[in-house]
């Protein structure tokens, strides 16, 4: 795995960012993160592969690279994000996981291109410490053509910590629409 991309390292032309979230505050809660996700919720439909979710950004998670055929983001580790046991709890993992699909897709299909999450099937192999990269590829290494009106897709999403250990994949499913 290759070493964490620093938040200040410049990003090429082929690599879309986000502003990255600014460190936890100490009082930062997980509902505190919720009601704040649910006061934008009505936009997430329209959110892209550069726009900065709430919750995402609540999370920890910025999008280090997007282009058409990978996407990456990373997430900080932060005590908030963890579990009962210390350990990354399983729905920041999705979380990180999710937003690394999403960035996917908004950068292969544009955004234009209304996009439905169909199914996702998340297996959480081993526990997550420190940052964590999640990595989102097109199901199979590359996509169908994707000039017709309704597309199925399907996205594979691998994170892991900094010694290249495989902390989760998810395989999503989506739907695609043009117009």
């Amino acid at each position: 795995m290759a070493a964490p991309i620093p938040r200040d390292a410049p990003v090429t032309s082929a690599q879309a960012r986000t502003s990255s979230p600014e460190p936890f505050p100490a009082a930062l809660t997980m509902p505190d993160v919720f009601r704040a996700w649910a006061a934008h919720a009505p936009n997430c439909t329209a959110m892209t592969a550069t726009t900065i979710d709430p919750f995402v950004a609540g999370a920890g998670i910025a999008t280090r690279e997007a282009g058409a055929d990978r996407a990456v983001v990373q997430q900080d580790a932060a005590e908030v994000l963890d579990n009962h046991v210390g350990v990354r709890h399983a729905s920041a993992l999705f979380t990180a996981g999710h937003q690394a699909s999403r960035a996917l897709l908004a950068t292969a299909l544009g955004e234009d291109v209304r996009k439905e999450l169909l199914e996702s099937d998340v297996q959480y192999v081993n526990v997550g410490f420190g940052l964590l990269t999640s990595t989102a590829r097109p199901a199979g290494g590359a996509w169908p053509p994707l000039d017709a009106p309704v597309l199925e897709l399907e996205v594979e999403v691998a994170t892991e910590d900094e010694q290249g250990k495989t902390v989760a994949r998810i395989n999503e499913r989506w739907r695609a629409t043009r117009g």
